[in-house]
């Protein structure tokens, strides 16, 4: 993906760019045919260059679903982008426009015990059980990451 052209002493440098959201978005065109077709629409792509990305996917045709077309069968379709990405983890979710359902489909594998959204500040306050965060046995740095992808996908504040 270029990311920029630097035209120093007349002498052009092309800079490049692997971690950019856009070059993985060029690369899902590339091995999606139903994307490429106009038939799915990536929405929101949140990416954490070398560790995971989440993808938020949406179909024009309802007899489509967008997230197994874009996995693969056996993850097929995801798995050459994976390679691609020197094993960078993906997550593929379903877009809506319905807020709470969104914020609970990017922080999963999560369950959400209660939400709180707040539109005029554009802030959301998530609460998971103790007892699921222990037993899903999460660091302190995943939990972070979560909300992370979460905040980046949505444009909201999820402490």
């Amino acid at each position: 993906m270029i990311h920029r052209v630097d035209n120093e002493n007349n002498n052009p440098k092309i800079i490049l760019s692997r971690t950019a959201p856009e070059f993985l978005e060029r690369l899902l065109e590339a091995e999606v045919p139903e994307i490429n077709d106009g038939l799915i629409a990536i929405r929101k792509i949140a990416r954490m260059p070398g560790e995971r990305a989440k993808i938020a996917v949406e179909s024009f045709d309802e007899r489509i679903d967008p997230v197994g077309a874009c996995v693969g069968v056996r993850g097929s379709r995801v798995h050459g982008i994976v390679r691609e990405l020197c094993n960078e983890n993906l997550d593929v979710i379903n877009w809506t426009a319905n807020t709470k359902l969104f914020i609970q489909r990017a922080l999963a594998p999560a369950k959400v015990s209660s939400l709180t959204v707040d539109e005029e500040n554009k802030k959301a306050e998530v609460y998971l059980q103790p007892e699921e965060v222990k037993s899903c046995d999460w660091s302190w740095r995943y939990e972070y990451q979560v909300s992370k992808y979460a905040d980046r996908l949505y444009h909201r504040r999820i402490p």
